[in-house]
């Protein structure tokens, strides 16, 4: 499902920012790999992407797609995490929420999560980094 012309304008514009802080050039590859993920709540394959960007720019190499998706989740700004048959998922959504992957479709989306997370024994709240939630569903 494509994200509202808002809230891609929120994620930009925090990505543009964070390149910005730590003085990373902000190339239109960059930029085109940020965009798609951003755009979608769909949780692309750097292959998906690929194919999307190529339409943009058709001399982009699959390895520049992959090497912007790696900065970008080292950033922050990019989640990757593998879900079914382990290949890599991108989303741009780094705020707390979990997923629901669908095993006959191989589709994944977005969960509201409602109320705080319960913690392991342990663990203090300002201590989580992030926490992956999946519910795997038929």
């Amino acid at each position: 499902m494509p994200m509202s012309p808002s809230e891609i304008a929120i994620r930009v514009k925090r990505f543009e920012a964070e390149c910005r802080r730590r003085r990373l050039p902000l190339t239109p590859q960059k930029r085109a790999v940020f965009e798609a993920v951003a755009s979608t709540d769909r949780h692309p394959t750097a292959q998906e992407l690929h194919v999307a960007i190529r339409r943009r720019l058709p001399d982009l190499s699959f390895a520049t797609v992959y090497k912007n998706l790696a900065l970008l989740s080292s950033l922050g700004l990019v989640r990757e995490f593998r879900i079914g048959g382990g290949v890599s998922r991108f989303d741009a959504n780094t705020g707390v929420h979990a997923h629901v992957y669908s095993l006959g479709s191989d589709t994944l989306r977005d969960a509201d999560v409602r109320g705080p997370l319960p913690l392991p024994k342990g663990v203090k709240a300002g201590s989580v980094d992030s926490i992956l939630l999946v519910y795997y569903v038929h």
